[in-house]
């Protein structure tokens, strides 16, 4: 008996950093469009502040772990912290949300996969992901080294 609970406890044990690597990337938790804003008669401004608004109110957005907008409007990108394989399901549901208030809002055009954290996309960090990032801090004194 305790033969079988040292070796069940070794193997749980054993599980453990393979659990860990079963989380995914921050790419393949990314999701980008790009934002056709001909025929929309709103501003584009106050349209993105209160789609950022809104999806703070949505419930399904608990699982989102950011969004950024790029490229003076042009780009939207989302990232989530769970169930990363179904994120055009939930970012579809997100924008299906953003309708139903009534909004004036562009087209949004699937941008193509991966999409890679970065400043010019989104780049939020985290225990969510087996690729947490560097923290912000060591990129600017990696920057400042170099100098």
């Amino acid at each position: 008996m305790v033969v079988r609970l040292t070796l069940l406890s070794l193997l749980l044990f054993a599980s453990i950093p393979a659990l860990a690597d079963q989380k995914p990337t921050r790419s393949e938790c990314i999701i980008g469009y790009d934002l056709d804003w001909t025929g929309v008669k709103a501003d584009p401004y106050d349209a993105l502040e209160t789609m950022s608004r809104l999806r703070i109110e949505h419930q399904k957005s608990k699982r989102l772990a950011g969004m950024s907008v790029r490229s003076g409007g042009a780009k939207i990108y989302l990232q989530f912290k769970s169930r990363c394989e179904s994120k055009e399901q939930m970012a579809t549901e997100l924008i299906r949300f953003w309708r139903s208030q009534d909004l004036d809002l562009p087209d949004f055009e699937r941008l193509p996969d991966p999409i890679k954290p970065s400043p010019d996309t989104i780049d939020r960090r985290g225990p969510y992901w087996r690729d947490p990032g560097t923290p912000l801090l060591e990129l600017r004194e990696r920057s400042e080294d170099n100098i």
